[in-house]
């Protein structure tokens, strides 16, 4: 029983199957996940049906809780919905497995569409790295400060920045014009 599991070749010595190579059994349930893994790009992210976007988008979230909260996978997986075998069929290459076996978040490439508040107004864009995706998160972040406490302060470290082409929206008017219009409510930076 315990050699079903068992990982690695084995040739018979006799038999009809002498001298042929096979792969023992199932390695790990892990390894199962991680060969039906996805990737996603621009394209292929616009034939994903929406619960798949939705279970990429909460997979998504995990890497970014590990960092910031330094909590473990599972952990990070509970609190955002999902299961670790969905964040590493949807975000594999944000982790990295430490000698000890625990996984920790890693910088990544994976895309993914966020809404940015940029000069051309709230829009959605396709971000390709997570130091993008942490910017527009930074951005949201100083955004609510400004507009709660009126401090154009937190604003001057995004000038200049672009995402996708796009200028992030510094300017304290145009910001508060935008709310004033209501172009602020969406649930989620992460488009599902």
């Amino acid at each position: 029983m315990a050699e079903r599991y068992k990982s690695g070749r084995y040739r018979p010595t006799r038999g009809i199957f002498a001298g042929r190579e096979f792969l023992y059994g199932f390695a790990t349930r892990q390894r199962l996940v991680r060969a039906r893994k996805k990737k996603v790009g621009p394209k292929s992210h616009e034939k994903l049906t929406t619960p798949e976007r939705q279970a990429r988008s909460r997979a998504l979230a995990v890497p970014a809780r590990m960092a910031r909260e330094s909590i473990s996978l599972t952990k990070a997986a509970r609190l955002e919905g999902t299961t670790p075998g969905n964040v590493h069929k949807w975000a594999e290459p944000a982790l990295e497995r430490k000698p000890s076996g625990r996984y920790v978040a890693k910088p990544n490439r994976l895309y993914r569409r966020m809404v940015a508040i940029t000069t051309d107004g709230v829009i959605e864009v396709g971000v390709r790295t997570s130091g993008q995706a942490s910017l527009i998160s930074a951005h949201h972040t100083a955004v609510k400060l400004f507009l709660k406490r009126g401090d154009e302060a937190v604003l001057r470290r995004f000038r200049n920045k672009i995402v996708d082409g796009r200028h992030l929206e510094c300017d304290p008017s145009a910001l508060e014009e935008l709310e004033r219009v209501g172009k602020f409510e969406y649930e989620s930076i992460y488009e599902d």
